[in-house]
């Protein structure tokens, strides 16, 4: 299954997608290509987008629980690489001291690591 969630990872699902596209297209002069293996593959990216909106809306629903708390189950519920402002999203309602500091946390703990800086900075889970 095909997951859509952070820049490098549609990179990756772009040739999946063209990989897709010319499997299930061969042969289609002949009238005998299979479009099955194109729509397993749409339909995959269907359901990964349905799932993971389901966990974001899941985080933002239920409120109970410390900020804190909620922001480190955003970046758990996060593959690949994240960013601040994506937290930001999934947490509306959580100040970006509050944001920060569980970051900072996490980063003393070995959780995650920078990578970059500034406003372009990403973040890894390293555990």
């Amino acid at each position: 299954m095909i997951i859509l969630i952070n820049k490098g990872e549609r990179d990756d699902s772009k040739e999946t997608y063209y990989e897709a596209l010319n499997k299930s297209s061969m042969l289609w002069h002949d009238g005998s290509h299979n479009f099955n293996i194109w729509l397993e593959y749409f339909l995959g990216v269907m359901i990964r987008a349905y799932k993971e909106l389901e966990n974001r809306v899941g985080i933002i629903i239920k409120t109970k629980g410390s900020k804190s708390h909620r922001v480190e189950k955003a970046i758990e519920g996060i593959l690949g690489y994240f960013t601040k402002e994506e937290i930001r999203n999934i947490c509306p309602d959580i100040g970006e001291s509050t944001i920060n500091r569980v970051f900072n946390k996490l980063k003393q703990e070995g959780k995650i690591d920078v990578v970059g800086k500034g406003r372009s900075a990403k973040w890894k889970k390293l555990k």
